[in-house]
């Protein structure tokens, strides 16, 4: 067949079409690839922040460096952060008011239930006014209280303060240290998108065909709880059966540990990172034994990079 200059633009033109949806098929699945990467890094709603007393630095949700307009200072066995600063972290703002105090506010969500928080406080003063209900709150941690400074024209408040402006916050300091964090978190005990005491069984079957298991069960307590641990060679679970887990279920995931790089924590924290990204985001050391527990999180290390990440169910 003789192909006219017709036909021949006509094939160039097919040619290039198919080209195109080609290339905008392989684009959305490294779209859509991406998604579900920054869906498994995403696994809890929340945030936090680190300090450190005496420095501008800090490090924020996702492990992202962040820089405050005024660095924490320790005060009478308490630590005073920079109020502005720390709630723009939590999607919070706050208020200057005409009679000195200052209004912070927030609107978020826990556990799917919508909260708003306005509290007005005053440097000097230890009560704040919780302007939802009107009512005036003492501002207590441990039986001690301490009152919101002002340093040029910046107001700090001690670090517990965020015990009360958010519904679920853990504040924590070492003044050894200097190290103080701040967080929010509603994980729902979570990693690599698989969630803690669900039903290995009932996962999706595409989630759950990629686990095989790495050999025969352990026993836990004879006749009564196995354990076994399942790998996609890029995390492992602890699935465990038998009489001691809830009676609604056939199996339980009890621990959730990350092997690699291609997940991380919450906070931001990978295998592979070194050691002082540990503290730098949960502010702990290793132990005798090479680990660093935070909480339910238990991370390893060998000569000082991060070797393993594993959280358990605590039961």
């Amino acid at each position: 067949m003789r192909f006219t200059s017709k036909m021949l633009a006509f094939l160039f033109t097919l040619m290039f079409i198919f080209f195109v949806t080609a290339c905008q098929k392989e684009n959305k699945a490294v779209q859509l690839k991406d998604a579900e990467t920054q869906q498994a890094l995403n696994d809890s709603s929340g945030d936090f922040i680190n300090m450190w007393v005496g420095s501008t630095e800090a490090v924020i949700t996702g492990g992202d460096s962040h820089a405050l307009s005024a660095a924490p200072f320790a005060k009478d066995e308490d630590v005073y952060i920079p109020l502005k600063d720390v709630a723009a972290v939590f999607g919070g703002t706050v208020t200057p008011e005409s009679d000195g105090g200052f209004t912070v506010a927030y609107d978020e969500t826990v556990q799917g239930v919508r909260y708003n928080k306005n509290m007005t406080i005053r440097p000097g003063e230890s009560q704040a006014i919780d302007n939802i209900s009107g009512n005036q709150v003492d501002i207590v941690y441990m039986g001690s209280s301490a009152a919101p400074v002002i340093q040029g024209d910046i107001v700090f408040v001690p670090d517990f303060y965020f015990n009360f402006f958010l519904t679920q916050t853990y504040a924590q300091h070492d003044l050894g240290t200097g190290w103080i964090t701040v967080s929010n978190f509603d994980d729902g005990r979570m990693l690599a998108g698989i969630k803690l005491e669900e039903d290995f069984d009932t996962l999706d079957d595409a989630v759950r065909s990629r686990f095989s298991s790495l050999g025969d069960p352990k026993t836990l307590v004879e006749g009564s709880l196995y354990e076994t641990t399942y790998s996609d060679g890029n995390i492992e679970l602890g699935v465990r059966t038998g009489d001691d887990i809830p009676d609604d279920m056939h199996t339980i995931i009890h621990a959730i540990t990350l092997l690699t790089d291609s997940y991380a924590t919450p906070r931001g924290l990978r295998v592979g990172d070194p050691l002082d990204r540990c503290y730098e985001l949960y502010g702990y050391q290793p132990n005798d034994l090479g680990q660093v527990i935070a909480g339910l999180l238990k991370i390893t290390e060998q000569g000082g990079i991060i070797t393993g990440i594993t959280i358990y169910a605590g039961s």
